[in-house]
């Protein structure tokens, strides 16, 4: 079995193309988008939610079928249509061009696999089967939702804000790591699971005006 790499790419602004316009397809120009790609899609025919995309102005529709230069210059290259042949024509093209191209149901002519994901805020979870089971991973990632809960947004956004306070008013390493670790034990995480947000904060903005109390004072005596 391939061992793929995984890696995270920002596509903002790139050119992606996705070759059909049926649910599949659908379900990945949704991710393109999440991503703030610039989306091509190649079909006919198109679903509802892609033609509304389309009026929105979000993506680009070309209704004709696939023709041998309409990958030049897409960063990524996906094939979902229900034709196997159209489908194999789009991986040879994407592969002489060193192109990274995905074929829907078919993983042997994937030069890349893309995983169920789930978006939360700053938080980006990724699972993966190496494409040998896509339900498993989507059941996976479901159950990785639940366990994390809503509060996981704030959290991250104060976890930013108190990373940065610990680096500029803690020298020593040792209690650096100490106080980002605790910030991130698994009782942080279930406090924040929880609901228990504002008592969490409040703990940890202690701990670290105990471990740099001169650099609080200065603070202080600077806003007076």
């Amino acid at each position: 079995m391939r061992s793929f790499y995984p890696i995270m790419t920002d596509l903002t602004g790139r050119r992606c193309l996705v070759v059909g316009g049926g649910r599949v397809a659908e379900r990945k120009i949704g991710g393109l988008l999440d991503a703030g790609a610039d989306v091509t899609v190649i079909s006919p025919e198109v679903t509802g939610r892609i033609a509304r995309w389309e009026a929105e102005g979000r993506i680009e529709v070309i209704r004709r079928e696939y023709a041998g230069g309409d990958g030049d210059g897409a960063a990524l290259v996906f094939a979902s249509t229900d034709s196997s042949e159209v489908n194999g024509r789009v991986w040879e093209d994407a592969v002489s061009r060193g192109q990274p191209v995905n074929v829907a149901d078919r993983p042997e002519l994937c030069t890349f696999v893309v995983p169920a994901v789930w978006r939360h805020g700053h938080l980006l979870v990724a699972v993966s089967t190496s494409g040998t089971s896509p339900m498993a991973s989507s059941r996976i990632r479901d159950r990785i939702e639940a366990a994390i809960g809503d509060g996981i947004d704030a959290f991250l956004e104060f976890a930013a804000e108190y990373r940065v306070q610990v680096l500029s008013r803690v020298s020593d390493p040792g209690e650096r790591r100490r106080l980002l670790a605790e910030l991130f034990s698994d009782a942080a995480l279930d406090a924040v699971r929880a609901g228990e947000w504002d008592g969490l904060r409040s703990r940890m903005e202690a701990e670290l005006n105990r471990a740099a109390p001169d650099r609080l004072h200065d603070k202080e005596r600077g806003e007076r």
